[in-house]
């Protein structure tokens, strides 16, 4: 059983909010909104499963990526997409300044307090991904997403998808995919802030294809992998400060 201090939850794709500045420039985009570019469909309910089965702190972007991708660095050419990336340079710093930065800077700030007190901090980032990629069928309902140069990452995540094979192992689950833990994200940028045996930052992400065709299966997809989180995760410590 993997053993931390505290647990932060985040959720960077939470939604397809577009702040009343920018609505004009999506006028002719409704549709892409609700699409997976333009969120991660069910990872908030996700986020907030988890937060609230470990008391942990909890943080949300609810902002569509198409407008800013908070799990981007700054530099990354997809931070603004294929409509934002056309606002004006004013535009762009209003978004980085009043959206992006108060957000991740939140988040880093609570993670500088608890490991300057030496404790060790799991963090959850919680996505989904399409379950169609190029007409091709991904195949995993979950995927966990890690450093494999961390070895705490790495035991997590190896604990973590045992625990969910144990309770049902009918679902298919797969270690860095579909993408990789090192790509550019929240969680590779605060390893570079961080030390290892402090932090330990890790994305799950779940197919959303049951989100839209089958909420039975949707539910019992998610609600799998809380439980199976919760046999193999013990936290110290419930968070030392208040959900948000």
């Amino acid at each position: 059983m993997s053993d931390f201090d505290c647990l932060i939850v985040t959720c960077e794709h939470a939604g397809n909010f577009v702040p009343p500045r920018y609505r004009n420039a999506f006028a002719s985009q409704e549709e892409i909104l609700w699409t997976h570019s333009g969120w991660d469909a069910g990872a908030l309910e996700t986020a907030k499963l988890i937060a609230e089965e470990f008391d942990a702190s909890l943080h949300t972007n609810t902002m569509t990526r198409l407008v800013i991708d908070f799990n981007r660095t700054l530099g990354n050419p997809e931070v603004f997409s294929g409509v934002s990336s056309g606002f004006s340079d004013a535009e762009k710093q209003e978004l980085i300044d009043d959206w992006y930065l108060p957000y991740r800077r939140k988040v880093e700030q609570q993670l500088r307090e608890w490991i300057a007190d030496d404790l060790a901090v799991l963090h959850l980032s919680i996505h989904s991904f399409g379950s169609v990629v190029n007409g091709m069928r991904r195949a995993a309902d979950v995927g966990l997403l890690y450093d494999p140069s961390c070895r705490p990452e790495v035991t997590f995540c190896e604990e973590w998808r045992a625990a969910i094979e144990n309770v049902a192992p009918d679902i298919p689950v797969r270690l860095n995919y579909p993408y990789s833990g090192t790509d550019d994200g929240f969680t590779r940028q605060l390893r570079t802030v961080f030390p290892q045996e402090r932090y330990a930052g890790i994305e799950l992400e779940l197919n959303s294809r049951d989100f839209h065709e089958n909420e039975e299966a949707w539910k019992r997809l998610r609600d799998t992998s809380v439980a199976a989180l919760r046999n193999c995760l013990h936290v110290r410590r419930r968070a030392l400060q208040p959900k948000n």
